[in-house]
């Protein structure tokens, strides 16, 4: 996660900020996804769907980070996401 010139790692968040490697805080959606923490052997592929009181930030960041598609609907438009996701499960 890129978060400022000098700091490239955001080791997490609380109450909608983020604590960088140099102890520096930002507002959450300030923060990009760049990519995983840990490598992976496999392409991780994000399936996130936001209900109610969800974060959206982290949705937005993880699927940054992984390469990911991130695409808004609206609730009239979930049955279709869900319809067109659940061939991946």
């Amino acid at each position: 996660l890129f978060v400022g010139d000098a700091c490239h790692t955001a080791w997490g968040w609380e109450n909608d900020v983020a604590w960088d490697d140099c102890g520096a805080s930002l507002p959450l959606e300030d923060v990009i996804g760049l990519d995983l923490a840990m490598p992976t052997e496999h392409d991780v592929q994000i399936f996130f769907i936001g209900i109610g009181d969800a974060d959206l930030d982290v949705g937005r960041i993880l699927t940054q980070a992984t390469g990911a598609d991130l695409r808004g609907v609206t609730e009239d438009d979930l049955a279709q996401v869900l319809e067109e996701v659940s061939k991946y499960f």
